[in-house]
């Protein structure tokens, strides 16, 4: 056993939360195994169902890989892909983004020593080896959403381009951002919502493609050669797969109308009900629209012409719903020049042997032609929707007629060991093979003929009339309660699944009555016990189902209902938005407050500066005033001292001989200098 991951660059961040219950689940199981009923008995919810599914290897049924090929898987998740490669021999490399994820990829393989898996950025990835095959399967939506290096579809398809050799194909499956149940209001698988794809997606998000747009984007990436595929009721968990060029005449649309008999699905949300979504599909398809409406594609593109040569040449693929591994089986539909004929899996796939527990048995699907026409639960459908009460009737009673007509006539089959479906005294007694014989196994040909196909299973010493008769009335009611056709129906217009079988078999004018729905309700549970994977319901639950009243919901109730509350949205949205006016005008004013207010803190900031330049010129000048006071008491002490050194040189001269003398001397010369000074002063 190999549980080595090889780890190329840091993890991608993408996980659902499911990681340590799935590894947990794996680690435990002895049987890992693409088909393995005890994986089958671990899902509980969506996430295990989806990675634990045997559907998911159904997918590549149509593809022709085997020993000698190489195999990349581009995000390769919890293993399941990884897993169906490398049973079919192949080499293969599984490159998944998270660590934990890559965990459990490695354990779910860890038996095949030519699978390799790493953990990190496919960016990171580097080999000089490539790759015959390379699957890119639900990874291209998340390229745009930015959770990796590589953001953007066409730079992510350059790269898968670079692992591929000229004659090598890229294996896309992706969703269809126009498929039939987004255009139904069925929420987006990625984002939850209603409509979010139809009206454009946003960016950085994840997002699908049309049929045109992803073809062209295939093409720009150099993968020119492509052939698209439709697996219904979507990629993820798949019982049909169509060929595009099937849709293209009257017999191909009749037949995927008859094959694909639930063409829309979502097992992770609670879609809203808006109308039949098998009588829209039927629409769809008459207006030519079936390839650009499926939910999902699975393309197979190439470089160059060598698409074909990795295809089966079937033209359609159906494979067992969730059955126990040894009910199960691959049916392919093949062109049969103007005609189709029903074939075994292809050469490679070992379709499991028919097998038979207690009085159960089943005996697969033979080799033979596939009858054209009408299937008769679909007549029976439109003649409700008419409101036809009299061709109703009529589909009813050719039923009931077709089991008569095919009754034995002595009974000799009860000999054998009877099951809960036998006859008991005095009951008309239907061969084994006429278990599944319910309207929407029964075709009506071109000639108003009804032809009993996909007579897979058998029951032990025959079956009772009644019980087959009445079974075939409870397939049927459950599609019309499924449906809401309910009140077109019951005079009350609500009731029980039980309800709508004894309405029906009233209309064909038969009676039945609590005995036989006991008799039926525990001989389908038995049947669904030995069929169905575990854990099975319980028989009480089982029982509730069928006899408990279901208030019918018309085709488009709950969408009329999320209008109403979006119209009490709408008028709160309106107060909403005048109350945010207010405060937005509130708001305004504040703004405008503020500016002022800011206006005002910058003339006073402005003044600051002012007087802080003034405050230090004046700073300035008092620091010059002080010097010069300094300077001129400095200059003033000095004078003193000249003054008082100069009136004591007074008083000296004043007191000397000298002095007095010259006063003398001088005194005639002053009074003469005197006289003249006054007669100058008169002139």
């Amino acid at each position: 056993m190999n549980f080595e991951v090889r780890v190329i660059s840091d993890d991608i961040s993408y996980e659902d939360g499911s990681e340590s219950d799935l590894t947990s689940i794996l680690r435990a199981a002895s049987d890992r195994s693409s088909w393995s009923d005890e994986l089958v008995a671990a899902i509980h919810d969506w996430p295990s169902m989806y990675h634990l599914s045997p559907l998911r290897s159904h997918l590549f049924s149509p593809l022709k890989v085997g020993p000698g090929d190489r195999v990349l898987e581009i995000g390769c998740g919890m293993g399941a892909n990884v897993r169906a490669m490398a049973e079919r021999g192949a080499e293969v490399v599984g490159i998944e983004g998270s660590f934990a994820r890559a965990t459990a990829a490695r354990i779910r393989t860890a038996e095949f020593e030519k699978v390799e898996i790493l953990a990190g950025d496919v960016a990171d990835y580097t080999t000089t080896e490539l790759f015959d095959v390379v699957l890119v399967i639900g990874v291209l939506e998340y390229t745009s959403s930015g959770i990796a290096s590589i953001n953007l579809p066409g730079e992510f398809l350059g790269l898968c381009r670079n692992f591929m050799k000229s004659d090598s194909v890229l294996v896309l499956a992706i969703e269809n951002q126009m498929g039939l149940k987004y255009l139904l209001s069925y929420p987006e698988d990625h984002l939850g919502q209603p409509w979010i794809g139809i009206e454009g997606y946003r960016k950085r998000t994840p997002r699908t493609w049309s049929r045109v747009s992803l073809s062209k984007m295939l093409s720009e990436a150099g993968l020119q050669f492509q052939e698209f595929l439709n697996p219904y009721p979507d990629y993820k968990l798949p019982s049909v797969l169509v060929r595009e060029r099937l849709y293209q005449t009257d017999a191909g649309r009749e037949l995927v109308k008859n094959f694909v008999r639930r063409p829309v699905a979502d097992g992770a949300g609670n879609p809203l009900f808006v109308c039949d979504t098998q009588r829209a599909f039927a629409q769809m398809v008459d207006a030519g629209l079936g390839p650009h409406v499926a939910n999902s594609f699975l393309v197979v593109a190439s470089p160059t012409d060598v698409v074909a040569n990795r295809l089966d040449d079937a033209e359609m693929w159906t494979v067992s719903r969730l059955r126990r591994r040894r009910f199960r089986h691959l049916r392919r539909i093949v062109a049969d020049g103007d005609s189709h004929r029903l074939e075994g899996p292809p050469e490679g796939l070992v379709e499991t042997p028919a097998t038979r527990v207690e009085w159960l048995s089943n005996q697969g699907h033979s080799r033979s032609l596939v009858h054209r026409g009408v299937v008769l639960d679909d007549e029976m459908v439109e003649a409700i929707v008419d409101g036809n009460t009299s061709e109703l009737t009529t589909c009813i009673f050719d039923y009931l007629k077709f089991l008569v007509d095919h009754c034995y006539v002595d009974g000799a089959a009860r000999a054998e060991l009877s099951s809960p479906f036998g006859p008991i005294t005095e009951e008309q007694s239907l061969p084994g093979s006429f278990l599944d014989c319910v309207p929407q196994n029964l075709i009506r040909t071109s000639g108003g003929v009804l032809e009993f196909v996909d007579d897979e299973w058998k029951v032990a010493g025959g079956c009772s009339l009644n019980l087959i008769f009445a079974r075939g009335l409870l397939v049927f009611a459950n599609r019309v309660v499924e449906s809401g056709l309910t009140p077109s129906l019951l005079p009350t217009g609500e009731g029980s699944v039980v309800d709508v079988v004894v309405e029906l078999s009233r209309l064909a004018g038969l009676e039945i009555d609590n005995s036989l729905v006991d008799r039926l309700i525990v001989a389908e549970y038995e049947f669904q016990s030995l069929v169905a994977p575990e854990p099975f319901t319980t028989f009480q639950e089982f029982r509730e189902g069928l006899v408990v009243v279901v208030t019918p919901q018309a085709p488009g109730a709950p969408l009329l209902r999320v209008f109403e509350e979006r119209n009490l949205l709408r008028d709160d949205r309106k107060r909403i938005l005048a109350d945010l006016d207010a405060v937005a005008a509130d708001r305004d004013a504040v703004a405008a407050d503020r500016k002022r207010i800011l206006a005002d803190l910058d003339a006073v900031a402005a003044d600051r500066v002012l007087v802080d330049e003034d405050r230090k010129r004046i700073l300035a000048d008092r620091e010059r005033v002080m010097s010069i006071g300094v300077t001129l008491q400095t200059e003033f002490d000095q004078l003193t001292d000249t003054f008082q050194r100069l009136q004591c040189e007074m008083e000296t001269l004043n007191a000397s001989v000298s002095y007095r003398v010259g006063l003398t001397v001088t005194w005639p010369l002053r009074v003469c200098v005197s006289l003249l000074q006054r007669l100058r002063a008169r002139d």
